[in-house]
């Protein structure tokens, strides 16, 4: 019952229209006209329903045997729909509810023995029954789908294990009368199979256990103490009192100014001016580099930072006395040209190549991550699948052919809704003022960004992709290199054909068909050996001595399996045989050495043959009194040892 309005102090006001709130909503509603008890048994999610009986085989219960089918069907409409509104699946905030709802309905799938990942399966029964009066199911359909099977797929990898590992706890605590599974190991079941702590508590409850929650969080705080001891930058608490540095850095590359503070951290000074052109790493661009000056001192500026609206330089005295810094202090401030123009070339590039590759691959694309510094930029996107490479080749031209416009970029600050209005892209779960920054790169790009640009695109020069690989389910990393950076990439690349060229004799537009052949006669040569065999047992040497049939030969290439083939072949045209076989290498050799039965019988011992012959070719081995095989490493001695062994097969068994 709503009856006052409460403002900000506290103080109650009647309101004009007091009302009740029923929680009559649509489904509720549609539950009642319908005539049905639950709101699963509506047209809304009756569907869906059926289609997981279809998937599982398992008969829809109204009562508590019905629970897996009503939470994957409420779960996967509720992950359609965000999934399709632009959230995330991740580990972090809104992106790990999602994570958490899609987990525990992949569980109950598991439950009902479904075969394989199902929710994916039940996307389309949502898109079919919603997607007219919401079209943007219908237009995300294919995207949502594959996010999902992707994210199913990779939980169900540890969900067999982690569900192994709870049931053997269960049966341990029920022997030793415990009562709650310990915060210790429902930290293992999320730390290393992925289970978030609501589901571990569910599987709980089902078991008739309960859980140590509070232990699980002091688990998790401890967890999150150790990241935040391997941070590389934190900053001083006694900046805390400081004014927000006046950010003069969009205008001008130096100014003067007055040091405000400073402090030794890490090794490091860090230092707060009133006035800074220094930009704080901030929305993937590094933190400015450059020179702080004052009347007898200089400082190396290696990186800023930002501590709200504070501006942290991070510096290192280069000369006069650290004792000269001091509070009020008049300073000149001068960012580094040739870094903070590199870097706005990447950063410009980056926003291009979002706009490419949403043009390319669909509009599902969407910034995850990126990193801008001089030298490099990577860029995170969600993407359900690898990106094709003539994907990334359209996408480098789209990049390329922007640049070659020479668009001009065009920055303003207005009202968010406005911004949003003119099609300027923001990101899901990103906080955002009411005023914000539009960077504008012709009708190509429009994006909210707080960070430095170049003037107009034809001053990045030239962009060029280097890599493309996964970052985590969802999310592939794209890295690209632009201006001098690009071109001396490219450069390595020329000469490695031309080196190449040389090195195989052929012109640089023949290297790839004359690298081509020899694959395939590597190829060719490293199938032979179980064909060679019978050949080079046609071209054995096969004498008398005494009543032995003495078999021998040499042959280059032929490895141990051809050998001993080789010999299989040969002892079956007499009972008393005895076969060398020496295949010499590059440096190195192999030999094999083989009695057949009826003379070991007589005392014949393969050994005793071998090591007559053995350092001629620097082998040693061993093996069984019918046969010998081992290896050397003097190849040019096989005639030798092969000659010395024949010779001690004619001194007979034993000598």
């Amino acid at each position: 019952f709503m009856q006052f309005s409460q403002s900000a102090d506290g103080e109650k006001t009647p309101l004009p229209r007091p009302s009740i709130d029923t929680g009559m909503g649509l489904e509720r509603m549609a539950m009642v006209m319908q005539g049905v008890d639950t709101v699963y048994e509506t047209d809304v999610l009756r569907g869906l329903i059926r289609e997981v009986e279809k998937l599982t085989g398992v008969a829809y219960d109204p009562g508590e045997k019905g629970v897996p089918h009503r939470v994957l069907a409420d779960h996967i409409r509720s992950l359609v729909f965000c999934l399709a509104d632009g959230a995330e699946i991740s580990n972090e905030g809104r992106g790990y509810v999602l994570r958490r709802i899609l987990r525990r309905a992949a569980r109950y799938g598991r439950k009902l023995q479904a075969e394989g990942s199902i929710l994916n399966r039940l996307v389309g029964v949502v898109v079919d029954s919603m997607g007219e009066a919401y079209p943007e199911l219908v237009d995300n359909q294919e995207f949502i789908t594959q996010v999902i099977r992707s994210e199913e797929d990779r939980f169900g990898k540890t969900l067999d294990r982690g569900i192994e590992l709870f049931e053997n706890e269960i049966g341990r605590m029920s022997g030793a009368g415990e009562k709650a599974v310990s915060g210790e190991k429902m930290y293992l079941l999320w730390d290393s199979y992925g289970f978030p702590a609501d589901l571990t508590q569910r599987m709980a409850e089902e078991a008739g256990f309960g859980v140590d929650m509070e232990r699980f969080e002091e688990c998790m705080g401890e967890q999150r103490e150790r990241s935040r001891q391997a941070s590389d930058f934190s900053v001083t608490t006694s900046f805390d009192s400081l004014p927000e540095t006046e950010f003069v850095g969009y205008e001008s590359l130096g100014c003067e100014g007055e040091l405000q503070a400073v402090e030794e951290a890490d090794g490091s000074l860090q230092v707060v001016l009133s006035r800074s052109p220094f930009y704080g790493e901030s929305g993937g661009q590094v933190g400015d580099q450059g020179v702080i000056s004052g009347a007898n001192f200089r400082l190396a500026v290696e990186n800023t930072q930002r501590d709200g609206g504070r501006m942290i330089h991070v510096c290192r005295l280069v000369e006069g006395e650290a004792g000269e810094l001091a509070a009020g202090a008049a300073v000149k401030a001068e960012v580094d040209d040739a870094t903070r123009r590199a870097t706005e070339c990447n950063h410009s590039a980056t926003h291009l190549l979002h706009a490419a590759l949403r043009e390319v691959l669909g509009e599902h694309v969407h910034q995850k991550g990126s990193l801008v510094d001089p030298s490099r930029l990577r860029f995170d996107v969600t993407h359900f699948s690898g990106i094709e490479p003539q994907e990334l080749q359209q996408a480098q031209e789209l990049v390329n052919r922007q640049v070659r416009a020479n668009l001009p970029v065009e920055i303003s600050e207005m009202d968010k809704d406005e911004a949003i209005e003119q099609g300027a892209m923001a990101f899901f779960g990103e906080k955002y003022g009411d005023r914000v920054r539009v960077v504008r790169m012709g009708d190509f790009s429009v994006e909210l960004c707080g960070g430095t640009h170049v003037s107009r695109t034809g001053d990045i020069g030239f962009f060029t992709l280097t890599s493309e690989g996964s970052v985590s389910s969802g999310v592939r990393r794209v890295e690209a290199l632009t201006a001098r950076q690009a071109e001396g990439w490219f450069d390595g690349r020329v000469q490695l054909v031309d080196d190449l060229s040389k090195l195989l004799k052929v012109s640089s537009d023949r290297v790839e068909e004359r690298v081509s052949r020899l694959l395939e006669e590597n190829k060719e040569l490293k199938t032979r050996e179980p064909a060679s065999a019978p050949a080079a047992a046609g071209d054995l040497e096969k004498k008398k001595i005494g009543d032995i049939l003495f078999v021998s030969g040499i042959f280059e290439g032929l490895e141990g399996k051809g050998l001993r083939d080789c010999f299989d072949r040969v002892k079956k045209e007499s009972d008393k045989v005895i076969a060398v076989l020496i295949a010499p290498g590059e440096g190195k050799v192999q030999v094999l050495v083989a009695v057949t039965p009826s003379l070991t019988a007589e005392g014949w011992k393969a050994a005793d043959v071998f090591q007559a012959g053995a350092e001629h070719i620097a082998a040693r081995g061993g093996g069984r009194p019918e046969m010998v095989q081992a290896g050397g490493t003097k190849p040019e001695g096989a005639r030798a040892a092969l000659e010395a062994m024949e010779s001690r097969v004619g001194q007979g068994p034993g000598e």
